[in-house]
């Protein structure tokens, strides 16, 4: 009985031992091993998503300047066919050159409109920089209440919702009404402005605001680092076809050349009766858009409009979007 007594008492206060300092070291090491692949999965994970969530937006803003774009080329020229003429030929309240453009902007963009002149064409009001921010391009086109948004007088609006006014028609000299002298015409002019080391797309239009009617364009599209616009010509008139009358050109496009090639080569000399914006076909339109902040964690290789693999020095993402749009509504001249 004494000697279980004696063990027990001995077992009661048996000294106790805790960790040593190298298991505590080690313990240590091991969470901050696992609190570290912790943190650098969760930071791997934001930075993936962070820069998907960018190149769906750059993405987005490549396939919208072609959708603001791409719909107003189509409607250049467009004009309701006008068959009641005192010298019996189907004519149109808008006819001409519908489509302008110039590689560096317009030097005169918020000054010149046109207004229904039929001596001067709508190509020849407009005077191209010569260097400026990037290309810009403006359409012509009869508006009406289906083609464009209405504003809330039910009025036709250009492209920054501003009431369209009336200029004289085409059909002036010869329109069997006085409804007929005049046509809603709309011109919308888009162009690039820098902003910093890109660009933004902007619009102005020539509906009615104050003595201005190209004053204060807005921004459509930030963050462009290129814009290439070129144009599908073609060079020949249909047999038989009056310089006066409608579609006198074919519709092959036979090159695409840039604004400043249109206004070198086909000059008054050769081309006496009409004017070289009417051998416009179509339009070809190319951006590059790029990253508002340097969000890849290295140099990011990028198709550019001339179809080459581009590795920039710096860290922006970019995307490119192209397309080829058709003038619908070629028409004759003044």
């Amino acid at each position: 009985m004494s000697l279980s007594r004696r063990t027990t008492t001995h077992a009661a206060y048996r000294p106790q031992h805790g960790r040593s300092l190298m298991e505590l070291m080690v313990a240590l090491v091991i969470g901050f091993i696992i609190l570290g692949s912790v943190m650098l999965m969760t930071t791997g994970s934001n930075f993936s998503g962070m820069r998907s969530s960018t190149q769906s937006r750059m993405d987005e803003d490549a396939q919208m300047v072609l959708a603001i774009l791409g719909p107003q080329v189509r409607m250049a020229g467009y004009s309701a066919v006008f068959n009641d003429r005192t010298d019996g030929v189907a004519y149109k309240r808008f006819m001409g050159p519908a489509v302008r453009g110039c590689d560096n902007g317009f030097a005169n963009a918020q000054a010149a409109a046109w207004r229904g002149d039929t001596v001067q064409r709508h190509s020849d009001v407009l005077t191209c920089a010569a260097g400026g921010d990037g290309p810009a391009i403006s359409v012509l086109y009869e508006a009406d209440t289906l083609n464009t948004v209405p504003n809330a007088a039910g009025d036709p609006t250009d492209c920054l919702g501003q009431s369209v006014r009336q200029v004289p028609s085409s059909l002036q000299s010869q329109a069997p009404t006085a409804a007929a002298a005049f046509v809603t015409a709309v011109e919308n002019r888009y162009f690039l402005r820098k902003n910093g080391t890109v660009s933004d797309l902007l619009c102005a239009g020539n509906g009615d605001n104050a003595s201005d009617p190209f004053a204060g364009p807005q921004i459509l599209i930030p963050n462009i680092e290129s814009l290439q616009v070129l144009y599908g010509v073609s060079n020949t008139v249909v047999p038989g076809k009056s310089a006066t009358g409608i579609n006198q050109y074919n519709t092959q496009v036979v090159g695409y050349l840039t604004a400043a090639q249109i206004d070198q080569q086909f000059t008054a000399a050769t081309d006496p009766d009409n004017d070289r914006w009417m051998r416009v076909v179509n339009v070809k339109l190319c951006v590059t858009i790029r990253s508002e902040k340097q969000e890849a964690g290295e140099p990011t290789a990028y198709v550019n409009c001339a179809g080459q693999v581009i590795t920039p020095a710096d860290k922006f993402l970019r995307r490119t979007a192209q397309a080829t749009f058709a003038l619908r509504n070629r028409s004759g001249i003044f």
